[in-house]
């Protein structure tokens, strides 16, 4: 974040804006708090006890990005038809450039994994309230799936169900 607003003299809420945003013809993500959320955003649960709304007053861009899963699917969308970015970077992005010690491996801000199904790019996130948040894409077949739930059991428990009956087809 900061070495992007000191490259471009913009702060990270105009270039989300510029360069992601308004490209891909995006309108629900934001870094900060913001009226959408405070009306209609939903309470997470921890252990089954509700949190309040969380409204970041200052952009984090690691950890505040709030939006819909509708958003969140035009933007994996977008990631697998390579819009917005040249071709080079999109090559660097999905280029594997480090493996934890878990051997997960990662690109520039995706993880790259190679199933039955195929190869597959995603991201995926938690907080401490209790939202879970996953995207995937399978780049052959242009199959894939967004999920955001407020509970930390739901991806768990909807992870593996999406993939069986979205990505392989199966319905056993």
């Amino acid at each position: 974040k900061d070495v992007l607003e000191t490259l471009t003299n913009k702060s990270i809420d105009t270039l989300l804006q510029e360069e992601v945003l308004i490209p891909l013809g995006l309108k629900d993500m934001h870094f900060k708090g913001n009226e959408p959320i405070e009306t209609h955003g939903a309470y997470g649960h921890m252990k089954y006890i509700p949190s309040d709304i969380y409204l970041a007053k200052r952009t984090m861009v690691a950890y505040t990005l709030q939006t819909t899963s509708e958003s969140l699917a035009q933007f994996a969308i977008a990631l697998h038809q390579r819009k917005g970015l040249k071709a080079e970077t999109y090559h660097e992005m999905f280029k594997i450039h480090s493996t934890r010690s878990d051997g997960t491996k990662w690109g520039l801000g995706v993880r790259i994994e190679s199933d039955e199904e195929g190869l597959n790019y995603g991201h995926s996130g938690s907080t401490s309230r209790g939202f879970i948040s996953n995207l995937v894409f399978y780049d052959d077949s242009g199959l894939g799936y967004t999920v955001l739930t407020n509970t930390q059991m739901g991806g768990w428990l909807c992870l593996p169900l999406l993939k069986e009956f979205l990505i392989t087809g199966k319905s056993n």
